[in-house]
C-alpha cells in the first residue's frame, strides 16, 4: 500500500491537526534516537484495522519506525479526494538535515531591516 510521509518540525496538534491518541514528537526525538512515527486515522485504519497501533511497527523506506501517536486525516491536498492515508516523521531524525535552513513564516509583511533584528528573538520563541 502507497501512503504520503512528511517530515514535520513543530507540533502536529499546531498544524491544525488533533492529536487522536498516543503523543506527538518530542525535542527528544533527534537524529540519534530510535527512529519514530505519527500517523493518521486513515492509514492506521488500513494497514492494523481495528487493532492498537501504538508501537507497531512502520517501514518508512528502507528503515523501521515505532509509531507513537495518531492523528486525524487533514486534507493535504485536494479536498475532493477524500483522507487519504498518511504518515509524519519529525524533521530532526533524519540524517539529511545537518544543512538545514529555517524558514519562517510572517504573518504580515515587515520591512526587511526590521525583520532581521526581530527574527532572534523569533527563533528562541518557537515550539
Amino acid at each position: 500500500m502507497r501512503a504520503g510521509f512528511g517530515q514535520i518540525g513543530a507540533r502536529i496538534s499546531k498544524r491544525g491537526i488533533p492529536l487522536l491518541r498516543g503523543r506527538e514528537f518530542s525535542d527528544a526525538d533527534v537524529q540519534d534516537t530510535p527512529a519514530v512515527a505519527v500517523v493518521n486515522e486513515t492509514l492506521a485504519r488500513r494497514l492494523w484495522r481495528n487493532a492498537e497501533v501504538i508501537d507497531h511497527q512502520l517501514m518508512v523506506g528502507s528503515q523501521a519506525h515505532r509509531v507513537v501517536g495518531i492523528v486525524g486525516d487533514a486534507t493535504l491536498s485536494n479536498r475532493a479526494d477524500g483522507p487519504r492515508p498518511h504518515g509524519y516523521t519529525p524533521f530532526w531524525q533524519s540524517p539529511r538535515q545537518v544543512d538545514a535552513q529555517l524558514a519562517i513564516r510572517v504573518r504580515e509583511w515587515i520591512p526587511a531591516r526590521r525583520a532581521a533584528s526581530v527574527m532572534p528573538a523569533a527563533a528562541l520563541r518557537h515550539d
